[in-house]
């Protein structure tokens, strides 16, 4: 190879050289202002695409943002039921005995009572107790009871003779004393004329005024024995005093029952056995009042501080999931709140950070066995706003848009966001209601 052929050679693969990191810098160059451009603002001129398959028109609603807590049911009326005598042995009783196994504590023992949800209603029967000494009283009770009614309208019977026995007798004297008085008469008429002695005239006066002596005694005493009621009182006192111990008697052996004071649900029971002696110091049964559920909700130091929109008497919503005929489903229903501090220190000091919300009608899904019940209070509310769905909206770090649709094409459109919920967002700027947005 020649010298000059050498030369050119060379020359070619520097040239080559030289071509090749010209493009390789072309390359970088147009990486780099791709990077950049991905990094720019929005352009100016709204970018123009086709129509997505969903869009809707733009409407005005209402819109509320909710703060989520949690809560349980409880109860603030519960019934505790005693024997009422020291003691009494157990005859029957209306209790599922499912439940009567060991636990390992109390708390388990309570739960798997009320997971059994026993209704009751009151004046249902949930135990009958025997107490002999008590019981073979009554049959002698009775026989008094009886015996003093007997004596009693005895009494009553003799007054009403006597009343009667009065009455003809005044009748009666009214009679002889007329007699009498015609018979002394005529006597008087037969000594005037010669036919009897004065002294048989004084014989027949003697004996006038003996016979009205004598009905005037009688009657006395016919009147008294009509007006006295002295017999009626005292057998009255005796028959009350009888029936007293009798009832007295009696109201113990009803004691014996132990019956439901309300409706409710059974949140307690010891375990009952038949023929086994229970005492006056022993707790049969506890009955949660069911007028008297609440919603309760304990709130955190930070809840308490921060976070807490509760305030007496606001209304909150609720829902809980329940098993339904066709499975679980959610049941929701409302209430207000009866009970809530803002103080922090006022709540830590008397253990009120616990919030009671009452329900406006209570829902039968709902008892102590339901778990976990959402309660949500409004934060933040907008009426007659625009409001669309939050999956229209596009967001990029602070800057938000929606896709308008116009004339089949569809363009970015920014706008201002209000009020977000759960599922919409309020458009507070960008949008009127009537124009067609597109949905992701």
């Amino acid at each position: 190879m020649t010298i000059s052929e050498v030369i050119d050679y060379n020359m070619f693969y520097k040239w080559r050289l030289v071509v090749y990191l010209i493009f390789i810098s072309t390359l970088l160059t147009s990486c780099t202002l791709l990077s950049k451009e991905e990094t720019l603002p929005p352009p100016l001129i709204p970018r123009v695409e086709a129509v997505p398959l969903k869009t809707m028109i733009v409407e005005k609603g209402d819109i509320a943002q909710y703060a989520r807590f949690y809560g349980n049911v409880t109860t603030i009326r519960q019934h505790d039921l005693y024997l009422q005598i020291p003691s009494a042995v157990l005859s029957e009783h209306n209790i599922d005995q499912r439940v009567n196994r060991d636990f390992a504590n109390e708390a388990e023992q309570i739960m798997q009572i009320i997971q059994q949800q026993i209704r009751v209603e009151a004046g249902d029967i949930l135990a009958v107790f025997t107490n002999e000494n008590i019981e073979k009283k009554t049959a002698p009770l009775q026989r008094a009871v009886e015996l003093a009614r007997i004596n009693y309208n005895a009494a009553v019977r003799e007054k009403e003779e006597a009343n009667v026995y009065y009455t003809e007798l005044q009748e009666v004297a009214e009679r002889d004393r007329q007699n009498a008085g015609e018979t002394y008469e005529a006597m008087q008429t037969l000594y005037q004329i010669g036919d009897i002695s004065a002294a048989e005239l004084t014989k027949a006066k003697t004996e006038y005024e003996n016979t009205v002596l004598d009905l005037e005694r009688d009657l006395r005493e016919a009147k008294a024995a009509a007006e006295n009621s002295d017999d009626i009182r005292r057998e009255s006192i005796n028959l009350a005093a009888a029936e007293e111990d009798l009832r007295n008697n009696l109201d113990q052996i009803e004691s014996f029952v132990i019956r439901a004071p309300v409706a409710g649900i059974i949140s307690f029971y010891t375990d009952l056995f038949i023929g086994d002696t229970y005492t006056s110091d022993q707790l049969l049964f506890t009955i949660a009042e069911e007028s008297s559920f609440y919603v309760t909700v304990v709130l955190t130091e930070a809840e308490m501080s921060l976070d807490n929109p509760f305030t007496l008497g606001a209304e909150v919503e609720m829902s809980a999931r329940t098993m339904t005929n066709s499975g679980f489903g959610t049941t929701n229903f409302k209430g207000m709140v009866v009970m809530a501090t803002n103080d922090q220190k006022k709540a830590a000091a008397s253990s009120k950070n616990t919030i009671m919300i009452e329900a406006y009608e209570w829902p039968e899904q709902i008892d102590l066995t339901t778990p976990n019940i959402e309660v949500r209070v409004v934060k933040a509310s907008s009426h007659d706003v625009v409001v669309i769905p939050l999956n229209a909206v596009y967001m990029t770090g602070n800057y938000s848009y929606v896709r308008i649709v116009e004339e089949g094409v569809s363009r970015e459109q920014p706008v201002e966001l209000g009020i977000i919920s759960g599922i919409e967002v309020e458009i507070v700027n960008g949008l009127t209601p009537g124009e067609e947005i597109a949905l992701k």
